[in-house]
């Protein structure tokens, strides 16, 4: 059901196992006016006060949002949780461990939203927007956090994971997803993303065996079939790359289609190869990796001029490995 919001009312509750703590006060209450301004949302008066009782610690902030329409409870609700979170995020670290739970009540006139998140999932929302962010090391400390606190929780492992891959541990990265998997065994993207880090470090035989698990659990698991074709392309199984690839193209996702034309182009069938690219580049003229292996198919026809021609479009279109192509072929 769809409502027109006028007026929000925030009561942000930070919860506290230690009851006589003073409350801080976050400093940056007009950074969160100035993200809020940002996405359409005015602040027509703002104050921050505490209150304490014996067992939480509450900030409350008054806004209105008259430039908003017939936007959905949930979305909206999603939205400044986590711009509160941000603007809390001060005062959760100087009360660090004696913070147990984070609640966001958001009303207006009658009716209420309330939003309870134990520090745990706090501190893996914090993590997962570091990691997004590209800061690795605070992420994982982030995750870390998130696991002392709840060691059976395997979306914070699988968090962790994906961190350690970023940052080339592959042996940690392995360790935590295999320990999400234990948590969670029926989880087909924790199980894919095992596989990558299997594949990642070419240990092609695993990878391939951890891909097939994830199909058991969801034989419509697309990503799974993608990821398979480039295990069989990589061991020069053209064959089933191709009936792989094939079966993830539902999606029409134009990378496959382009790993779908490298193992047409693998198995010497030019054409098809050919076929293929002209579609992904018609779709997508700034793709540069199709222009690149499309050079790789006019080298194959003898056509180096051609070909020399795409690897600089697809340099010119950031595809860095369009670079080493030019460097051997174009020289």
């Amino acid at each position: 059901m769809k409502i027109n919001i006028q007026h929000w009312f925030f009561i942000i509750g930070i919860i506290s196992s230690c009851t006589n703590l003073s409350p801080p006060i976050p400093e940056n209450l007009n950074s969160l006016v100035s993200e809020l301004s940002a996405s359409s949302i005015s602040v027509r008066y703002s104050f921050i006060k505490s209150s304490q009782d014996t067992d939480s610690r509450v900030y409350s902030i008054d806004i209105v949002n008259p430039k908003i329409q017939d936007i959905k409870t949930d979305e909206m609700s999603q939205m400044f949780a986590s711009k509160v979170f941000d603007f809390i995020w001060d005062a959760i670290e100087q009360l660090d461990t004696s913070v147990t739970r984070v609640d966001i009540i958001l009303k207006m006139n009658s009716s209420e939203i309330a939003i309870k998140t134990p520090i745990e999932e706090v501190y893996s929302l914090r993590g997962n927007k570091m990691e997004v962010e590209g800061n690795y090391k605070e992420a994982l400390k982030l995750y870390t956090k998130s696991i002392a606190l709840q060691p059976t929780n395997a979306i914070a492992y699988a968090q962790r994971g994906g961190v350690y891959f970023h940052l080339g541990e592959f042996d940690n990265a392995i360790q935590d997803l295999e320990k999400a998997i234990n948590y969670k065994p029926n989880d087909k993207h924790i199980i894919n993303n095992l596989g990558v880090v299997f594949y990642t470090i070419e240990d092609y035989k695993t990878a391939e065996k951890i891909y097939y698990k994830s199909l058991e659990i969801d034989s419509s698991f697309l990503p799974a079939y993608a990821e398979l074709g480039k295990v069989y392309y990589r061991q020069k199984l053209f064959d089933k790359a191709i009936e792989f690839f094939n079966k993830s193209l539902i999606y029409n996702n134009l990378i496959w289609k382009v790993w779908l034309s490298k193992s047409y182009i693998g198995k010497n069938e030019l054409d098809s190869a050919g076929i293929i690219l002209n579609e992904v580049i018609k779709e997508d003229s700034l793709f540069g990796d199709a222009y690149r292996v499309r050079g790789l198919m006019f080298l194959k026809q003898n056509k180096n001029e051609r070909a020399c021609i795409e690897f600089q479009k697809a340099l010119d279109l950031g595809d860095i490995l369009a670079k080493e192509e030019i460097e051997i072929n174009c020289r």
